[in-house]
């Protein structure tokens, strides 16, 4: 693999992210006006469509990994309600509480800068808001971020959703449903072509990323079912 794009699958270069002030976080140049389009027609339906995150770092990814298979972050259970007790957990359990929540560093789709979680501002700062999780219970039912998402399930649905699509709709047994996780297809599904066993394999035995044996031991199964392990692109 040519070493610049294997440095943008991993996260270890920003030579293909802008930060748009419209916008404020660093995104894939290639998804910056598609945003702001997206942006634009949800504003006509009275939402205040922002990003809580986008590209993010190796370095970044791999600091927060480390320092939860450390017990110094939460780990939230299965479902997100609440966290695990690390002292309770052996180094197995910990590595498959962590993929549940948290990408392998070098294997997030967060380092393509394709990705953003998204939410509603104007919900966020109505008089009973709570600060913003980015869980399950925000976008489902009474949640205070279930209308945007259900705009958003009409428009994704209708493919006028200006190419984005959600990589986490459903609950498929690896990664836990992300509704807020949006991904601009036409390049994702690129980086995601470009992604192989190998290649992530090779990007592990070289890193200094805790739990790395363990990873390794189930290298295949966590490639299949927490990276590959997608809800269609679109077509």
């Amino acid at each position: 693999m040519i070493p610049v794009l294997s440095n943008v699958l991993t996260g270890k270069t920003n030579e293909h992210v802008i930060i748009d002030s419209r916008i404020g976080v660093p995104l894939h140049t290639r998804a910056v006006f598609p945003f702001l389009s997206l942006q634009k027609e949800a504003q006509k339906s009275g939402f205040d469509l922002r990003v809580a995150s986008a590209f993010r770092a190796y370095d970044r990814q791999l600091v927060i990994w480390n320092e939860k298979a450390q017990g110094k972050r939460d780990i939230l259970n299965y479902s997100g309600g609440s966290t695990l007790d690390y002292n309770q957990l052996n180094r197995e359990e910990v590595l498959w509480a962590m993929l549940r929540w948290s990408s392998v560093p070098g294997a997030s789709r967060h380092h393509w800068g394709t990705e953003v979680d998204i939410y509603d501002y104007n919900a966020l700062n109505s008089p009973s808001s709570e600060a913003l999780k980015l869980i399950p219970a925000e976008v489902e039912g009474e949640g205070s971020m279930a209308a945007l998402h259900r705009w958003l399930d009409k428009l994704i649905d209708a493919k006028k959703a200006f190419g984005f699509f959600r990589p986490y709709e459903m609950d498929r047994g690896g990664v836990a449903l992300e509704k807020w996780h949006l991904s601009y297809t036409p390049q994702s599904f690129l980086y995601d072509e470009s992604y192989t066993y190998d290649f992530f394999v090779e990007q592990i035995e070289q890193s200094d990323i805790e739990l790395k044996d363990v990873i390794l031991q189930h290298s295949e199964k966590i490639f299949q079912t927490y990276m590959k392990n997608i809800c269609p692109y679109p077509n």
